[in-house]
């Protein structure tokens, strides 16, 4: 396991600000920064900075044994995303084997000035920036079971534009669409698919560290 100051320093070696690297440094369980190795952080911190409400998701596969892939599902930490994960692969055709979950914590809101101006603003910004927020690393193995498209890329490329239409949804606060989304495409991939062959009807093994609101 990297200590901090190890981790603080590959960052800053790599193009951080010292300060910067110190702030998600902060945020970050021990069990993330004992799981992940230096080069893996620096990708998924790289990943949260270029988080906007277009591109508010980033889906890596990481080489494993095949036939499996490692998924690294970086996202905010909503109230229930990892199902929202879970669910939308499942629609898709892709068997999770086992898994788990990482949050780092919001970054801390700066101080407020006191007065009607700063009110004003605090009120014009009332939700903070997504990659301030709590966030979610998902780290998932799977196989693509019975997929509707021709490659496993084109599959998490699918994932990828769901998420981030229902990111959308939540951000709009519109649960109920995601969930009735997500119902209907599970409840059609297992209209389609034989049971014995999905892992959605079997035991799955997720750790989760969810620390979410």
């Amino acid at each position: 396991m990297p200590s901090t100051d190890i981790i603080r320093s590959h960052l800053v070696a790599t193009g951080q600000a010292e300060d910067e690297a110190a702030a998600w440094i902060a945020r970050m369980p021990a069990d993330y920064c004992a799981t992940f190795g230096l080069d893996t952080i620096r990708d998924h911190i790289d990943a949260f900075r270029a988080f906007s409400a277009e591109s508010p998701v980033s889906i890596t596969a990481v080489q494993a044994e095949a036939p499996y892939a490692e998924l690294h599902i970086l996202s905010p930490d909503y109230t229930g995303m990892l199902a929202t994960v879970a669910g939308s692969l499942t629609g898709l055709g892709v068997d999770i084997h086992s898994g788990d979950t990482y949050t780092l914590g919001a970054r801390p809101a700066p101080a407020v000035r006191k007065g009607p101006i700063a009110r004003h603003r605090l009120r014009a910004s009332e939700k903070p920036p997504l990659q301030d927020r709590k966030l979610m690393v998902a780290r998932l193995r799977v196989t693509c079971v019975e997929s509707l498209t021709s490659s496993r890329e084109t599959v998490f490329a699918v994932l990828g534009d769901r998420l981030r239409k229902f990111i959308a949804w939540r951000e709009a606060d519109k649960r109920e669409e995601v969930r009735s989304a997500l119902n209907h495409a599970v409840a059609d991939r297992l209209s389609l698919s034989r049971p014995s062959r999905l892992a959605a009807l079997s035991p799955v093994e997720l750790d989760i560290d969810d620390e979410s609101d």
